[in-house]
């Protein structure tokens, strides 16, 4: 009895109607550019993981030679 109201609203059912009602609005053409806009963003996200892994192999690189120079100042590396 508490929830009886509920069957009178009707917010449940409510988002699906406007998510019919966006996608009706929304023109094959915008629906092309939306898609390019994603692309364009997945590109660019993927091209700065790639910059930020050879970002990473760079400094272990370095360090890595650092580390040798120091090494072999110290004697221990002929």
């Amino acid at each position: 009895m508490a929830l009886k109201f509920l069957n009178k609203k009707g917010w449940h059912t409510g988002s699906l109607r406007n998510i019919e009602n966006v996608c009706e609005g929304l023109h094959t053409r915008s629906l092309r550019n939306i898609e390019n806009v994603w692309k364009a963003k997945q590109k660019h996200e993927a091209e700065q993981r790639k910059l930020e892994e050879l970002r990473k192999q760079i400094q272990d690189e370095r360090e890595k030679s650092e580390f040798r120079l120091l090494q072999e100042q110290a004697g221990l590396i002929p």
